[in-house]
């Protein structure tokens, strides 16, 4: 899937089950890619369209045990990579020694979900027993071998409140880039109706989070989903 200068590559598994997933429906259908060849076929044909920016998205691409031989392939064909996880795969030392020998680390950019700072809250939201530890160890391990590493979080009736404290969190596991997104009804989220919160009630509590990401010397803070003008004073966030 072609994204301006983002040649989106999807991957439709996934080891979580997240109560506000907009990608349901495509992991529900057995029509996604399964092998090392189909992918192949993605990336040649994203080079051939002059793309420079290949981004393995889910679902999660962990998931499949031909990722790092994917990410490479894009990688030797002069592509940087972008990798969207939860992390939890990584948890494992030796799934990360094994991935990062695989790749070239100077040319790859994670994005790391994480929705809170509270064990419960985050567990609850991803449906999967500690899925918090495993995703906090995760991006230790990640970091180990790589700066480029942003946290995502997706904002919620659960976590609005505690944006700052989420924020506060992430910098002391060593983060340095963040991304808040707003809900988009669709998938999951239309059976979970109570997780959705106004913008109007999340305003302050956003603001307040943007404005210590900045002075904790965040290097990329990112809103999505969420109009520009609304927050038209933060001159220096990359809106998506």
């Amino acid at each position: 899937m072609e994204n301006n200068n983002i040649y989106i590559l999807n991957l439709d598994s996934c080891n979580q089950r997240c109560l506000f997933c907009m990608k349901v429906d495509d992991l529900n259908n057995n029509n996604h890619i399964k092998e090392l060849a189909d992918v192949k076929k993605e990336i040649f044909k994203a080079k051939e369209n002059g793309y420079q920016l290949i981004d393995f998205f889910g679902g999660e691409p962990t998931v499949f045990s031909f990722l790092s031989k994917s990410i490479s392939l894009a990688q030797k064909n002069g592509m940087l990579v972008m990798l969207a996880t939860n992390g939890v795969k990584f948890s494992s030392k030796e799934y990360a020694t094994n991935f990062f020998k695989e790749i070239d680390s100077q040319k790859i950019t994670f994005r790391v979900s994480m929705h809170s700072q509270n064990h419960g809250v985050h567990d609850y939201i991803t449906q999967l027993k500690g899925s918090h530890k495993r995703t906090e160890t995760g991006i230790l391990n990640i970091l180990n071998y790589v700066e480029k590493l942003t946290a995502n979080i997706v904002i919620t009736s659960l976590n609005f409140k505690e944006l700052s404290k989420i924020v506060q969190y992430l910098h002391g596991l060593g983060v340095k880039g963040v991304k808040f997104s707003a809900l988009q009804l669709q998938g999951e989220i239309l059976k979970n109706k109570r997780l959705i919160v106004d913008y109007k009630e999340f305003r302050k509590y956003l603001l307040e989070a943007v404005l210590l990401s900045k002075k904790l010397k965040f290097k990329s803070i990112e809103i999505e989903k969420i109009n520009k003008s609304e927050l038209n004073k933060l001159n220096f966030v990359k809106f998506l």
